[in-house]
This record gives C-alpha cells, sequence and structure tokens, in this order.
C-alpha cells in the first residue's frame, strides 16, 4: 500500500526539475516558488503563509483536470518483482525509486511495442552539511510514495520528494532549519552520464546512447522574495560524479523561510517560443558552434531569425538574431558554415529572389545587414525562386534553388518551365556564377539539396517528369569549378520498386550528406507495402556518380508514417539520420546513426528524441565531436518544430547515438 507524505515541519526546501526525454518547457522563478508552497508538501501551516506572500495558491474548490490526470496517468506503484522498488511510468520516460536512489531511463518502444530502456540517468543524495557537520543520517532510506509522488525520508527533518509530471519528473528536498553557522552543503552522486563539460547554463551530461542532460545553474529564493544564485560545482567520486549545492552563509543568516532552490535538469529545450509561430528551422555546424536558423512571425509576417547554441546546448543568443526583417516574407532558410562564419540563405517571396546574409560565428552579428541578392541572369519579374539550400565546398559554397520560369516572363526567349538552379558563392557572400542542374520543362521540380565531398557538390531534388504524375529523387554533381558532370541528372532508385498508382510521392523530401568522400542521400518513400504509408529511405552515391544500392536501403519502416528526414555526417564514421515519425504508440521526432555503404543502423527502431508539432515536424541535426571518458564521440545537435499550427515554436535536443 502506499504511504502518505509524513507531516513535519520543511522550512527549507530544493527543487530541481528532471526535464527528462519529452520536457516541452522550462519551469519559470514564479512556478518554482508556487510548488515550494504547495498544499501537496504538507507545509506547515506558519511556513506556507509565509511563502504564499510570494507565490500564489491555487484554489482548492476548482477542478485541475490536467492535474487529476498526470495524478492518474504517472502514478508511482511498487515493482512486483522487486517490493523495495517503486516505479512511473510515461510513454517517453521510466522512473525509478529505490534505497534514495533515483533513476531515470529514456524509453523506446519497437514495432512490437516492447520496452526498451537506455542510458539511465541515477542521482543519490550521500551528504547535508552545514559548517562541516553532517545532518543527512540513513543513506538507503525506504522509498515510499502517494499518488504520483514519491520520497526518500532519511530524518525527520529531511525528506527528498519526487512528482512524476508530464514534464519530466520534479525533485525538491525540505529540510528545517539546520542550526549552526556557514554554508549550507548538499551532495549529491550523478552515475550512468559522463560529465562532458560546463558552460553558463550549468553542467552538461551525456549516456553513451540516448538524449543528454544539463544540469542548470540555480537560484535560492526566501518567502521575503530575496534571490540569489546558488553554485552547483562537479566534484570527484568514487561512485561515479558528485555535484555540490551551496547555499552561502550570508544568504541563510537572515533569511525567511521557506527557502525555494531551483536548479533545473532537462534534454529538450525551447530555441525560440516568441509570439507567432516559429517553423522550418534549419542547422549548420561551425569548428566551435551551431547555428539554428528558422521562419519567425513575432512581427506578423514571416522574417528569418538564427540562435547559435554550443555543442553541449546552450543557447547563445536567446532572444534570437533577426537576420532578414524586410517588409514583406522572407522564409525557406538553410544555412551552411565554412568552419569560423555561417552563410544564411532564404527566398523572399514577395521579390521572387533567393537572398544570403552571412553571421559571424564568435558574435552572432549579421555581416551582410541588407542581405545579398542571388539572382539568376535573365530573371523576369514573373519568375519565381525559392526553397534554396546550402553547403560548403572550400573555397565557395554552392546555393541551390527551384526557379520557375511563368508564361509572361518569357519575352526574354527563355522557354517556360522548371529548373534546378545554383550559384557558386564565395566565403565573402559574392556570387559567382549561375548555373542550370536540371530543367523539366512544364514538369514540377521542388525541394533541392546539397552536399559537398571537399572537392565537388552532389545536389538532389524531387521532379515528376518522368510520367507528370508522381515526385521521384534525382541527383547531379557539380565541380567545385561550376561544371555540371551529369547534365539533367541521375534516379537514385531503380525501376524494380512498385509504388501505389494513386502516390504522387514516390520519392520526396531528398537530405544528402557527403563523409568527405561519398554521398548518402535519404528521402521519404511511399514504395507498395503490407504498411501502405511512407518510410525513409536512403542509398549511397560514390564520388564518381555510381549509385550503390539501386533500390535504397530502409532507415525506418516502423508503424505510420515517417516523414522529412535530415542528415549529417558525425565526422568520425557514421552519418546521423533524423525524421518525423507517425508511429502510433510513440510518434515524435527519431533518428538512426547509419554506417555505409550499406546502411547497417545502430537503432533499426529509431532512437527517440522529443515531439513536436503534428508529433514532430522539420527536423534538422548537426554533429559535433566531443571528448567522454571513453574517448571521442559524436554529440547530435538536433532542432525541430513542436506545438500546434498557429503557435508552434523552435526546440532542440542534444544526444549520443
Amino acid at each position: 500500500m502506499n504511504e502518505k507524505v509524513p507531516a513535519g515541519y520543511p522550512a527549507l526546501t530544493f527543487r530541481i526539475v528532471f526535464l527528462c526525454t519529452l520536457a516541452s518547457s522550462v519551469a519559470t522563478d514564479s512556478a518554482a516558488q508556487a510548488r515550494a508552497a504547495a498544499p501537496a508538501r504538507n507545509v506547515h501551516a506558519a511556513a506556507r503563509g509565509k511563502a504564499e506572500a510570494v507565490a500564489p495558491q491555487h484554489d482548492p474548490t476548482s477542478l485541475d483536470v490536467q492535474r487529476v490526470i498526470e495524478r492518474v496517468s504517472h502514478y508511482v506503484g511498487r515493482d512486483p518483482e522487486r517490493p523495495a522498488r517503486l516505479f512511473a511510468l510515461d510513454r517517453y520516460y521510466r522512473a525509478g525509486f529505490e534505497a534514495g536512489v533515483f533513476t531515470l531511463a529514456p524509453r523506446g518502444l519497437d514495432q512490437e511495442t516492447t520496452e526498451r530502456e537506455v542510458s539511465p540517468f541515477r542521482f543519490r543524495l550521500i551528504s547535508v552539511s552545514r559548517g562541516g557537520k553532517e545532518f543527512l543520517g540513513d543513506l538507503e532510506p525506504e522509498a515510499r510514495s502517494f499518488e504520483n509522488r514519491a520520497y526518500f525520508q532519511y530524518t525527520p527533518d529531511i525528506t527528498e520528494h519526487y512528482e512524476v509530471l508530464n514534464l519530466g519528473v520534479e525533485q525538491s528536498w525540505e529540510i528545517a532549519k539546520i542550526p549552526g553557522e556557514g554554508d549550507l552543503v548538499l551532495r549529491g552522486e550523478v552515475s550512468g552520464m559522463d560529465l562532458i563539460g560546463t558552460d553558463e547554463a550549468g553542467l552538461l551530461f551525456a549516456p553513451k546512447e540516448g538524449i543528454g542532460l544539463r544540469y542548470g545553474t540555480a537560484t535560492v529564493f526566501d518567502s521575503a522574495a530575496k534571490k540569489a544564485p546558488v553554485a552547483v560545482h562537479p566534484a570527484p567520486s568514487e561512485g561515479g560524479i558528485a555535484l555540490e549545492i551551496i547555499v552561502p552563509e550570508d544568504f541563510l543568516q537572515d533569511a525567511h523561510w521557506p527557502i525555494v532552490i531551483d536548479p533545473i535538469i532537462k534534454a529538450n529545450f525551447p530555441v525560440s517560443t516568441a509570439m507567432g509561430p516559429q517553423e522550418n528551422p534549419a542547422i549548420a555546424k561551425s569548428s566551435s558552434n551551431s547555428l539554428i536558423v528558422w521562419e519567425d512571425s513575432r512581427s506578423g509576417s514571416k522574417d528569418i531569425y538564427g540562435a547559435r547554441i554550443t555543442a553541449g546546448g546552450l543557447i547563445l543568443d536567446p532572444q534570437g538574431i533577426p537576420i532578414a526583417t524586410k517588409l514583406g516574407t522572407q522564409q525557406d532558410p538553410d544555412v551552411a558554415s565554412d568552419g569560423t562564419n555561417f552563410l544564411v540563405v532564404w527566398a523572399e517571396w514577395e521579390a521572387h529572389e533567393i537572398y544570403g546574409a552571412r553571421i559571424n560565428g564568435g558574435t552572432g552579428g549579421v555581416m551582410d545587414p541588407s542581405g545579398v541578392a542571388i539572382r539568376s541572369p535573365g530573371m523576369t519579374v514573373y519568375d519565381d525562386q525559392f526553397t534554396p539550400a546550402v553547403a560548403w565546398g572550400g573555397p565557395n559554397y554552392l546555393v541551390v534553388w527551384h526557379h520557375i520560369i511563368n508564361v509572361l516572363g518569357t519575352s526574354g526567349g527563355q522557354e517556360p518551365g522548371q529548373s534546378v538552379r545554383v550559384s557558386l558563392v564565395s566565403a565573402a557572400a559574392s556570387p559567382l556564377s549561375f548555373l542550370t542542374v536540371s530543367s523539366v520543362g512544364s514538369a514540377f521540380l521542388l525541394a533541392p539539396d546539397v552536399a559537398s565531398n571537399g572537392t565537388k557538390f552532389l545536389v538532389v531534388w524531387m521532379d515528376d517528369h518522368q510520367d507528370g504524375i508522381a515526385w521521384r529523387t534525382y541527383a547531379a554533381q557539380v565541380s567545385e569549378a561550376g561544371v555540371v558532370l551529369q547534365p539533367q541528372g541521375f534516379p537514385l532508385v531503380g525501376g524494380n520498386i512498385k509504388y501505389p498508382p494513386s502516390s504522387l510521392c514516390h520519392q520526396c523530401d531528398p537530405q544528402a550528406a557527403s563523409d568527405g568522400t561519398n554521398y548518402f542521400v535519404v528521402w521519404t518513400d511511399r514504395r507498395i507495402s503490407a504498411k501502405g504509408v511512407t518510410d525513409i529511405y536512403g542509398t549511397t552515391v560514390l564520388q564518381n556518380g555510381t549509385v550503390l544500392g539501386a533500390d535504397g536501403f530502409p532507415i525506418s519502416t516502423a508503424p505510420g508514417n515517417q516523414r522529412k528526414p535530415d542528415i549529417a555526417w558525425d565526422g568520425i564514421s557514421r552519418y546521423a539520420v533524423v525524421w518525423s515519425d507517425q508511429r502510433p504508440s510513440t510518434p515524435g521526432i527519431y533518428g538512426t546513426a547509419v554506417s555505409t555503404p550499406f546502411a547497417s543502423l545502430s537503432h533499426p527502431n529509431g532512437l527517440f528524441l522529443g515531439t513536436g508539432a503534428f508529433t514532430g515536424t522539420n527536423p534538422s541535426i548537426a554533429v559535433h565531436k566531443i571528448l567522454f571518458k571513453s574517448g571521442t564521440l559524436p554529440y547530435w545537435t538536433v532542432t525541430w518544430e513542436k506545438g500546434s499550427v498557429n503557435s508552434s515554436d523552435i526546440y532542440a535536443a542534444v544526444a549520443t547515438p
């Protein structure tokens, strides 16, 4: 039987939120104070009354439906096979509580909906001291629970609480006023993940496989609304990594109890939650950081914004960098880096033109505030140019886009139709030459992308010129001198694969990357199968243009639709592929590492990374190399669109495959 939380006089409350695999927001200061004062904590009336001056209480006469659902759906129960262990399940994580140890494990569901857990994060409180005197007591207390809460009671005055929520697991400590002088120090031990570094936002942890976590910086509040930063230090420990949370003596001397301390541990985190929809993110890495760019509607119309992010997930530009904010609509952004700075490209909708601007990788400054027009020669006001993509090939970028010559624009001698066009652009953002890679007359052509192996670019796109009905994926190489090596391109999938007659998408949404020699291309595929919906396929293209595996290799064939893939080379030995996944059991953003040439997968059922709009849309990925205890490993930064049709935001996560 579950036991009720013990009554007491918890005068000091610490709060940590574990925003694990599916965290969707970051707690605010006021929320932290409100939770610290919540009646569910059984805080003594006098102490709670003081806290109410800081944080208003929930109206007990109203029905909080969401809270009721969370209590029922995240019920903490005893493991029938291990009675001393409590556990709670969310669709995306499993929390465990036993003998003073808290574990948090991301969950993935394979095609048979069998539970799969990887890389648990383990936390154990090992010391509470003030002025060198220890107060903790029992180091292996029994786990107890009430509804969706679990707790460990170390002494009558020291209790560690956990509340299992949709956002993740909230951790807090309730500690009576401890006598003595000096700093108050809580020391906890972390295992299961490597500490890979620190930055302004806290401590960065990464598993050998799965979602990385950040143990955030902390703030201490008292009930009179006084607050101060609280230090969180890593320290060596025999059992793993020790964390010390230190409340300074000068704060404790005149503190009004209760006190709230709120570092946050999180995995998925917001990049932009500004007013209006934030859509269509793209990411590229330099030698130090990455840059995420997206369509931003905070002004009422679509602009292009960006933000730099460190390899560990620190957002360096939390308000966003305004890159293109002219009157009208700027859309379809993409980004690449020369190793130091970035080139962002986008489509100016009203002008029907492609523009670009450089971003300083060190400062985030926009180096071309008015943008640089990347305009096709002979273009008329009736032409359309949109959906650009860009790659760095050294010494130049290659920008590729979809060009439409409308009937009204043929007075200059051009035939109406659609084409894939490219421009070599210097590192100084100067267009150098313009080429047509493929022209398909009256057929439709969409969604070009480009990658470089250092000497040649591979351009990929989809068009319906074969039968005028269904889109198929094609490719062509462009030399660094600007010569198209396979005019009109070559197909990536042979004629042996059968597709439904009604399908408009045979192979759609192609994306390409290179390992420095060859290429790998991924796409959304609608071939005939028992499943009857879209999957993710890919294939190797050798440096001479030969397609290795003319039928394509399956990347994800899970139940439901998989679509909108993206790909990056991890700089070591494998490609990183992510996609939007609508599998019925656990929809969201998924990924896998791919070894070439024959597409061996690290996660045949996909590694779950997060959720988003309509179960996750438009993911994009960049990969850094980070030194772990076991050696240098790839560290993914994945970004995607999360929310609803009219209020989507940009989110990101860091992970190791």
